[in-house]
């Protein structure tokens, strides 16, 4: 198994096929990702806050869905942003994951489908967190497609116009290059990115620093 601690992309989904093969799930690792992701959470809150999850339709999105249904369990009031109903994801193990957070229909948690811009403001307004789980790896960096431009675009402002929202990415922050470190126009700015397995190159480049704030590695495996 493929052992150092900075991967490029094609490395991490060979690490990935290897975990698989040794018989960890990729559902497995997606709760072992949201989990961690929560881990850091609770150490950076001094007690349940209203959060915002922002979930893609991909993986990163699943790991989004899992976030969501454990801080609504500790407590936290957490609307989670999404394109599509659970039902309708078609990436796994994103769709198994989501299917199980609505099935355990937790009071803590609303989902929120493809909210107007003027409901994302009113959302970011009242939260003290914001989870970025929309793009993930899939990301080159390039152009990013509706609704997630405007999503993106959202979180920024609203971390613009307060000091006190802390906001933190899975994985990469969206319309980030993991490989290269290259930022799509709008690319999520965040205070702290929790990165799975290994390190990703474009994590490290110097000009990547504004939009990942503290880097920090979940293993996921030992």
């Amino acid at each position: 198994m493929l052992g150092t601690d900075v991967l490029s992309v094609d490395q991490i989904r060979e690490l990935e096929r290897q975990i698989v093969e040794q018989g960890t799930s990729l559902f497995e690792l997606m709760q072992r990702a949201g989990h961690s992701v929560c881990d850091h959470v609770f150490t950076i809150s001094a007690g349940a806050m209203p959060v915002v999850v922002f979930c893609g339709s991909g993986n990163n999105g699943g790991d989004g869905w899992v976030i969501a249904g454990e801080l609504a369990k500790k407590g936290y009031s957490v609307v989670l942003v999404t394109a599509r109903v659970a039902e309708a994801l078609s990436a796994e193990p994103a769709r198994t994951a989501a299917l199980e957070v609505v099935a355990r229909r937790l009071p803590g948690l609303t989902v929120c489908l493809n909210p107007s811009q003027g409901e994302l403001a009113r959302l970011l307004e009242s939260a003290a967190l914001v989870v970025d789980a929309i793009l993930g790896i899939g990301s080159d960096g390039g152009s990013i497609k509706e609704p997630y431009a405007g999503w993106i675009e959202a979180i920024n402002v609203a971390k613009a116009a307060r000091e006190n929202l802390y906001v933190v990415a899975v994985d990469v922050p969206s319309g980030l290059n993991a490989q290269t470190g290259a930022a799509a126009c709008p690319t999520v700015v965040a205070d702290a990115t929790i990165t799975m397995l290994a390190f990703k190159p474009g994590l490290l480049v110097e000009s990547a620093k504004h939009y990942c704030g503290d880097v920090r590695l979940a293993r996921l495996i030992t």
